[in-house]
């Protein structure tokens, strides 16, 4: 049994699961680590199957891992060698297609399978096939643990300790971020919307509308950090300074939150939603809802692209299989929704966090829920959008909220035990509008009794604070409300830009 253990070609796996880690290293920070479990479990599972089959044929460990590596390497490099040739012309014919390609792969495979049947170097081939595995597969390897350790050093910032006191009743606690979302001015001037009809059926429901608020921050990542750990990000971290270009380190601030570790400690359950993005997608949540599909994915997609299906792929024979990014958002959008409504039938209190990336781009959602895709124009590999495109497509996905957000509202109020604390905000504003009008943020609340003295200019940083003081006895001072740009290229060197927007709200 032992003999036959290590006589196992087990460097036929590793030249499996190669293709797959590189693909995986070459993205990640792009993608989870779970779009492509899938992928390897087929190919590892591919590769034994192929060299217990040739074994019962052939009787030759040897030469069963040979061959299962064989077709494994015309099998993943194909696209990539294709590549070289695609479009190739002779004499004005174009010979660079897969008709041609295709036929001399096979004969070049069908003939190095004839050579390694009728040679006996197999025995001096497994040492070196063992050894080139481990060192191709060494590369990724290397990438990732890289990743992660870089992910590690960012966690040495350390969100703030929040002290509340223990409460009787402790009411769920809803955060649900509408990314992009504008406050109704801009909309209203900026984009031909007016969302006014939503705004008032969230008003006799029991919110308070913001209508002057303006989000602390430009973008998502830095205004998530600041709210979830309820403070500005120069007084969360000595790092953030004008020198330092690392976005990333707020990354830990978003998925090691103070208020999450604060409602934690009083017995709250965390309940988190897919994302799409890694740094807002909270997988040790005691809930954690991901949308399933048996579908192809965008990762496994690509690694397909790049192998012998590409012949197929090119073609379209495998669209009805697929799961595009822009199918998967829609339906991504909707399940999250869909979902929300169920949340209050979950036992004990919780903490709800949602960021759902609509109106954000890319446009995917039609007004009434329907796949509807307003494309981009590419160039140099770069997407962008017409401002009358990007205009269309806003609007539509601020339709489809407008008209599905209050439908969730009213079932959670309806199935909550007791009054919940629901906060529903833009992270940031649209964007192809000056830059002062990117931070005007639609911003509503509603608090059971008591209710908190709310005010039209409030900012997302003073949440939790009012929360917390409010509901869990503590005294937390208010911070001023402050609004902050910076520069892609200095992305800690903020500009401070005042709210100029006046109001008869009370």
């Amino acid at each position: 049994m032992k003999k036959k253990f290590w006589d196992f070609p087990w460097y036929a796996i590793l030249f499996a699961v190669y293709p797959v880690l590189t693909l995986l290293a070459h993205n990640i920070g792009q993608v989870e680590y779970s779009v492509a479990y899938r992928a390897l479990l087929v190919s590892v599972l591919a590769s034994v199957f192929s060299v217990f089959i040739l074994y019962f044929i052939l009787r030759d460990w040897k030469k069963a891992g040979v061959l299962t590596v064989l077709w494994l390497l015309a099998f993943f490099f194909y696209g990539h060698v294709f590549g070289y040739v695609k479009g190739l012309e002779i004499n004005g014919r174009v010979v660079g297609r897969h008709t041609y390609f295709m036929a001399v792969w096979l004969v070049l495979f069908l003939g190095i399978v004839w050579l390694t049947l009728k040679g006996s170097w197999q025995t001096a081939l497994a040492p070196v096939l063992s050894t080139m595995s481990i060192v191709l597969v060494i590369f990724p390897l290397y990438q990732l643990v890289i990743y992660q350790y870089g992910i590690s050093e960012k966690a040495q910032i350390v969100p703030p300790e929040i002290s509340v006191q223990s409460v009787e009743t402790s009411p769920d606690i809803y955060f649900i971020i509408l990314d992009m979302y504008g406050r109704n001015d801009v909309l209203t001037e900026e984009f031909d919307y007016d969302d006014g009809p939503f705004l008032r059926q969230l008003k006799d429901m029991g919110f308070y509308v913001a209508s002057c608020s303006q989000s602390n921050y430009h973008s998502t990542t830095y205004s998530l950090s600041a709210t979830l750990n309820a403070n500005y990000l120069n007084a969360l971290s000595d790092q953030f300074t004008p020198e330092n270009k690392d976005t990333a380190l707020m990354w830990h601030l978003i998925q090691n939150s103070a208020v999450e570790a604060v409602l934690r400690e009083h017995g709250y359950k965390v309940v988190a939603f897919e994302t799409g993005y890694e740094w807002t997608e909270w997988e040790d949540a005691d809930y954690f809802y991901t949308l399933q599909s048996t579908k192809i994915n965008n990762f496994e997609d690509l690694l397909l692209r790049n192998s012998f299906p590409a012949v197929f792929s090119e073609k379209g024979y495998l669209d009805e299989y697929l799961l595009t990014s822009d199918q998967r958002k829609h339906d991504l959008s909707l399940y999250v929704l869909d979902e929300l409504e169920k949340v209050p039938l979950l036992p004990g209190p919780k903490f709800v966090f949602v960021h759902l990336t609509i109106p954000h781009p890319p446009f995917v959602v039609g007004p009434n829920g329907e796949f509807e895709v307003v494309p981009p124009h590419y160039e140099n590999n770069e997407d962008y959008y017409l401002k009358d495109e990007y205009k269309l497509g806003y609007r539509n996905q601020i339709a489809f909220l407008n008209m599905r957000i209050p439908q969730v509202f009213q079932a959670i109020l309806e199935n909550s035990a007791r009054p919940p604390i629901i906060i529903v905000q833009g992270d940031h504003g649209p964007r192809f509008v000056k830059t002062d009008k990117q931070l005007d943020i639609l911003n509503a609340y509603y608090f059971p009794q008591p209710q908190p003295e709310l005010y039209p200019s409030m900012t997302p940083v003073n949440n939790f604070r009012l929360i917390f003081n409010t509901y869990f006895g503590a005294s937390l001072p208010y911070l001023p409300d402050r609004s902050y740009v910076s520069e892609l290229d200095k992305p800690y060197d903020f500009k401070e830009i005042p709210n100029d927007c006046t109001t008869d709200d009370k």
